[in-house]
């Protein structure tokens, strides 16, 4: 999400007690749930002797907010571009700026974008993830870390356990719903069906996000916005996408920077210990 605002030069409106403000909003192609897009807004409070921007995050997740600004005669309390983290349903100070002199013109225009996420955010290697099927239950891995199917560059930590179509998926760690997808009906062995995979994100409280990917047309059990358990059944497997057979895809992943972001190896805990790197072709127990 963007947004522009700009105050005219302070000469031209000198009878007037107020600082025009223009907002112009349009939505981020890189988010695809609109249901959040009028959560997330900058809002510029002036004092008497300053100009705060308040950043208000509405939404049920984290967020990293970018803030850039093209001005004249204006001074900024901290370096622009600001990057940083915001946390859910908060209001926050993002920065101060005010006119160096007065007695001369100034403008400024200011732009921001959102991800979802913490950019640089640090995660606990050491969480031991519960496996995402019914307790009691096992599945055989097909694709591990480092698979050479699809599992490569910034999904290469990512896990496929085989199940048939149907079997509850449950949620590997406590966290919100950010994005769903179950409307698509078809699959295939080829990368052309990337794009019609249903699928679960839940971001956790340090900002990471688990997948659950290729599940069945209307096999969604939650709702955006919805805070899960560790362990609760939140959908039914498939085999949408970019598929070779019926399986989940699970990988948990970070921000590295702005837009980009790249699978970590995950822990699991199953009947039989603990899985730091599940192998292809065995069957774990979950715990």
């Amino acid at each position: 999400m963007k947004i522009h605002w700009r105050c005219l030069n302070k000469r031209l409106i000198k009878y007037s007690f107020y600082l025009l403000i223009i907002f112009v909003l349009w939505a981020k192609s890189a988010i695809a749930q609109n249901d959040f897009k009028n959560k997330i807004s900058l809002q510029a409070v002036k004092k008497s002797d300053r100009t705060e921007v308040v950043v208000h995050n509405d939404t049920p997740f984290i967020i990293t907010v970018a803030i850039r600004a093209d001005s004249k005669n204006v001074s900024f309390s901290k370096p622009i571009p600001d990057t940083a983290v915001y946390r859910p349903h908060t209001e926050t100070n993002a920065l101060s700026f005010h006119v160096k002199d007065k007695s001369k013109s100034w403008n400024y225009q200011f732009n921001y974008s959102w991800e979802m996420g913490a950019v640089g955010a640090r995660y606990d290697l050491g969480y031991r993830y519960h496996l995402p099927y019914q307790d009691g239950t096992s599945h055989r891995v097909i694709q591990g870390f480092n698979g050479k199917l699809s599992h490569n560059k910034e999904n290469r930590y990512a896990v496929d356990f085989q199940m048939p179509v149907g079997t509850p998926v449950y949620s590997a760690r406590d966290g919100v719903v950010i994005k769903t997808e179950e409307s698509n009906t078809i699959g295939g062995p080829s990368k052309r069906y990337e794009k019609y995979s249903n699928y679960v994100v839940i971001q956790h409280a340090d900002g990471t996000q688990a997948e659950y990917h290729h599940l069945k047309k209307n096999g969604v059990l939650v709702k955006l916005g919805d805070h899960v358990q560790k362990n609760q059944r939140i959908a039914l497997s498939g085999d949408t996408g970019f598929s070779t057979g019926p399986h989940l895809h699970f990988s948990v992943s970070h921000l590295t920077a702005w837009d980009k972001g790249e699978t970590i190896p995950v822990i699991f805990r199953s009947q039989s210990g603990t899985i730091r790197e599940p192998e292809v072709g065995k069957s774990y127990v979950a715990f």
